[in-house]
């Protein structure tokens, strides 16, 4: 009783929300320090039930749960176990609780616990809760889609706890996203995936750490209908991750396969019958060789970097009849990507521009598109105001718009993009110094709450424009105001964070960035 209640708020099911020591204790003691006797010390805890030791030893910090694994061989055993396994129940419990992936509470919960990332990891080895963690990711039935984001201080662990002879294979995953640090120990996790049928990774794979991902991939997952981060394989990984996976819907082009007398001879490797979505990474790769390409893709639905020129063009339209989005390549004319608009504006969705810079006659020639809602302006420099109000009319479905590059517009296009396009979601603006308070404050008092994502870059906005924004889109998910000089009052962006409690990234530059700000960032 002196020390469950008093000090640590223990209960038989879920713990309560533990007290605030007072007076602050020292960092080198524990939080909750218990008040018997150090005598008694052992003999009170061997006298307790399990489940409440494990209890108590959860909310000790690192240095005290390692020594209590040195007070009897009971504690001993429930650092091995129990606290593992509790853990693991608080674990899964937190993450069902908030329907997040399996870092939730790993390390929004159990991280905070300890000062560095190689003191945690410590603990995890120490108490060799890897295998616990590796089943709690994995195991449960009705999470077929699993990620792994954020867990590069463990994935070694995990890596090793997946080699072992006696880990158990989890055949329901068909979808794992590993951690960018984690590909040298993915090929261990993905033999205990045999039903996986996308594997991704959170950036490119070095040209090294491919051959082995590759391989795994090949040996372990023959159902892999789709991939990412191997943009840096070799030809030999290429050629390897064609002939294993007959069923592939997505394909990735490498850098390596960077002319047609490398492609064109592995042309009838690639499986492009069922290919929904084909990506080119090389820009060098020919007309005649996209072409060859695209005669083979029937079930054709994204197209990224492949050169579409007029010789081209009747090929893709007579083989790919119901494409949804265009990322315009290399070599690709205005004239070109206006018979694509025009041709699928009954199934286009998203159109990006890429490099190209259309002219006026582009704008005024195209045909009205219900089905667009995403539109990708690239490195259009040339935008101009009446560019963009000429197409706007022509894609009243839009939801997202981002013209980041187009410096030359002004409120007059925020205006008629807001009469034109009544869905908007999603905007990102960079540059345009024709774009101050005004054309700011009229997408948040006209969004309001629809509006999810905004980035302002470098506008001429101050505080007023951003007050607005708390104002009206509290439901905004994503926020960037990156070097928008106007904005200098701390308390503005603190009733930002106060108000738009939805907010999941936030990206700030400038003197409002303060410890103010932080703390109300770790409260809301």
């Amino acid at each position: 009783k002196e020390c469950n209640e008093a000090h640590m708020g223990v209960s038989s099911s879920r713990r309560a929300d533990p007290p605030q020591p007072d007076p602050p204790q020292p960092d080198h003691l524990l939080r909750y320090p218990l008040v018997l006797p150090s005598a008694h010390y052992g003999a009170t805890l061997v006298g307790l039930p399990l489940e409440v030791e494990g209890d108590i030893a959860l909310w000790l910090p690192m240095s005290p749960l390692l020594q209590l694994r040195r007070v009897h061989r009971r504690s001993h055993r429930l650092c091995h176990s129990t606290v593992a396994e509790a853990i693991i129940d608080d674990f899964s419990q937190e993450c069902h609780a908030e329907e997040e992936d399996g870092s939730t509470f790993l390390f929004f919960v159990l991280r905070p616990r300890f000062e560095t990332a190689q003191q945690f990891t410590r603990f995890v080895q120490l108490t060799r809760m890897a295998p616990y963690l590796l089943g709690c990711l994995l195991g449960p039935r009705d999470r077929c889609d699993v990620s792994l984001r954020g867990m590069g201080a463990v994935m070694a662990l995990l890596g090793d706890a997946a080699a072992s002879s006696d880990a158990t294979p989890f055949p329901h995953i068909t979808k794992l996203q590993f951690p960018k640090e984690g590909a040298t120990h993915a090929a261990h996790l993905l033999r205990l995936v045999p039903s996986l049928e996308f594997a991704g990774f959170d950036d490119s794979l070095k040209s090294d750490e491919c051959p082995a991902v590759a391989a795994a991939l090949a040996q372990y997952c023959p159902r892999l209908k789709s991939y990412s981060g191997l943009d840096n394989c070799s030809v030999d990984d290429f050629r390897v991750m064609m002939t294993s996976h007959r069923d592939l819907t997505e394909v990735t082009i490498p850098w390596c396969v960077d002319d047609d007398s490398l492609l064109l001879p592995m042309v009838d490797l690639i499986p492009l019958g069922n290919v929904r979505r084909l990506r080119c990474l090389s820009r060098r790769i020919t007309p005649t060789a996209a072409a060859t390409l695209l005669q083979r893709c029937h079930s054709l639905l994204h197209l990224e970097g492949i050169p579409i020129t007029r010789e081209v063009l009747p090929t893709m339209i007579a083989n790919a009849p119901r494409v949804e989005t265009i990322v315009v390549g290399p070599n690709s004319t205005e004239e070109v990507v206006a018979a694509l608009w025009n041709h699928y504006r009954h199934t286009l969705k998203e159109l990006h521009f890429g490099d190209l810079q259309p002219s006026n006659e582009f704008y005024d020639n195209t045909q009205l598109n219900t089905q667009l809602h995403t539109l990708h302006f690239g490195y259009n420099n040339s935008l101009t105001d009446d560019q963009l109000i000429a197409l706007l009319p022509k894609c009243p479905s839009l939801t997202s718009l981002n013209v980041a590059c187009s410096h030359r517009l002004t409120n007059r296009a925020v205006g008629a993009l807001l009469e034109h396009c009544p869905h908007l979601s999603k905007l990102y603006f960079g540059g345009q110094r024709g774009i101050d308070d005004v054309g700011v404050v009229a997408m948040a008092r006209t969004l309001k709450l629809q509006l999810k994502e905004l980035s302002l870059v470098r506008l001429p906005m101050t505080d007023q424009a951003v007050t607005e924004i708390a104002e009206h889109c509290r439901n905004i998910h994503s926020l960037t105001l990156y070097r928008c000089n106007g904005i200098l009052l701390e308390s503005t962006v603190r009733l930002l964070v106060t108000r738009c409690t939805s907010l999941r990234q936030l990206t700030l530059s400038g003197p409002t960035v303060t410890d103010g700000v932080l703390d109300d960032l770790s409260l809301h």
